[in-house]
């Protein structure tokens, strides 16, 4: 059988993986381009790495294991206002298509640097919304390394969490029932949604999403506002001026420097307050 997937071995940038573009190479980067692929990668690498657009992804350049990316990134219109998308479609492209078609739902997601896959195995939301409840139903690849589908009831979607994410399940794609709305309407939601974060958080820096999960009943940027840490730095990675929940790159920031942030950040606010804030990105094990 043909290798259906493409390797780099020593040389890819982690920059090119990550939305931080932190320093370093990854020594062993699969790009899958199919399902078929990724299954055939999954197989010939038992134990990897699966990223999507890598806006939660912390990547270390001393770690050997295989980091796989799916870049299938097809839409289909399959009818009235269901929509198939592949799990490698960057969420720009998604919205982009969907407003084309006047199908709406998923603006909440504008100006986010992600893959759809990584937004449904982590349940992306924000401001009171999550792409689950635009899923009819998820496409993925089960314990016998076979396509199969999941019910939207049974993806056990919670806060940043999913059936899929617990139990190390790849998504290859998912049905969204959106709404018919005008075309209008929809470019005029994406682009207010854009302007809403552009406000708020520091989408035009070297940025992931949101370095820690919310405790119960908290905030995470308030605890780390709070504890004055808004512009601490270690090397180049440094918590933004704009939002606290934020670290950006200010220019080679390295693993180590995000490493040692995000510990700094954990270790200072768990002295002010006893709240240990848990990671909301994500690194290789």
């Amino acid at each position: 059988m043909p290798v259906l997937f493409k390797t780099f071995e020593s040389s890819y940038p982690i920059a090119r993986l990550t939305s931080i573009q932190s320093t370093g190479l990854a020594p062993l980067y699969v790009e899958c381009p199919t399902a078929e692929a990724l299954i055939q990668a999954r197989q010939t690498y038992p134990k990897h790495y699966l990223i999507g657009g890598g806006s939660n992804t912390i990547l270390d350049p001393d770690n050997p294991t295989p980091v796989l990316r799916f870049t299938d990134a097809t839409m289909h219109h399959t009818h009235h206002n269901r929509v198939y998308m592949r799990a490698g479609t960057p969420i720009a492209k998604a919205l982009r298509q969907c407003s084309d078609w006047g199908l709406s739902g998923l603006e909440l997601a504008a100006g986010v640097p992600a893959y759809i896959g990584g937004m449904i195995a982590m349940n992306f939301g924000c401001w009171g919304q999550t792409v689950a409840q635009w899923i009819h139903r998820v496409h993925y690849i089960d314990a016998n390394s076979q396509l199969a589908w999941r019910s939207v009831d049974a993806c056990e979607f919670g806060y940043r969490s999913s059936w899929f994410k617990e139990n190390q399940m790849p998504v290859v794609g998912a049905e969204f029932d959106l709404t018919p709305t005008d075309t209008g309407r929809i470019r005029t939601a994406i682009a207010d949604a854009i302007a809403r974060r552009q406000t708020a958080q520091p989408l035009r820096d070297k940025t992931y999403g949101s370095m820690f999960l919310n405790p119960p009943d908290a905030s995470a940027a308030q605890l780390i506002d709070d504890s004055q840490l808004k512009g601490y730095q270690i090397g180049d990675a440094k918590i933004s001026c704009k939002h606290a929940n934020f670290m950006i790159n200010t220019g080679q920031a390295s693993f180590h420097d995000i490493q040692s942030l995000l510990q700094n950040v954990q270790d200072q606010v768990y002295a002010r307050t006893q709240v240990k804030l848990c990671p909301e990105v994500c690194q290789a094990p």
